[in-house]
């Protein structure tokens, strides 16, 4: 089995755009995996992998440069593997909130990648508080825990990193990890 990730901003109509990529899947007989879509800005943002075999694949980054053209797209494509299983990881869930900060992300990745912590899964955005009108920042994300790693040590290192930031964060245990495997 052959793996496409395909990553595209267009400003186009987010459902043209899904409609097209999958419609250029489907004519090739390869299976849309995983996607995202998001709206930024005046852009729409989508990222989808797609599975086939090796003549599959090729037909569809072939038709890629048509949609670009007819989507007002700009993409990257790229060929890619699975990653190796994760299943030695321990399923975690974070949400951090608090008032947005300069360097924020790159503090809370930079305390899991010290840990070796693997994010599976990162979504954050930015909004005014209702009544304050106070720049907020939230954060959700999904990880992967060694472990090798002391889970009490691990969560006291966690509040110990968001009391130094002044946010207010939760990380507990999921049953599910963030992708199966087949």
């Amino acid at each position: 089995m052959e793996y496409l990730v395909i990553s595209a901003t267009s400003t186009n109509k987010p459902t043209a755009v899904v409609r097209e990529l999958a419609s250029l899947a489907h004519k090739h007989q390869c299976n849309i995996e995983n996607s995202r879509l998001m709206i930024m800005g005046n852009e729409v943002a989508i990222m989808m992998m797609i599975s086939g075999n090796w003549s599959t694949i090729t037909k569809v980054e072939a038709g890629i440069p048509m949609l670009e053209k007819e989507l007002n797209m700009v993409s990257q494509v790229k060929r890619t593997k699975l990653q190796p299983s994760a299943l030695e990881l321990i399923p975690y869930a974070v949400q951090i909130i608090g008032i947005e900060q300069l360097g924020i992300i790159y503090e809370i990745s930079n305390f899991f990648n010290n840990l070796d912590v693997v994010i599976l899964d990162l979504q954050n955005n930015t909004f005014s508080a209702n009544l304050t009108s106070t720049r907020m920042f939230s954060l959700s994300m999904r990880i992967g825990v060694p472990p090798s790693l002391n889970i009490a040590d691990f969560r006291e290192h966690f509040a110990v990193l968001c009391d130094e930031l002044n946010l207010d964060g939760l990380m507990e245990p999921r049953k599910i990890l963030a992708f199966s495997r087949r």
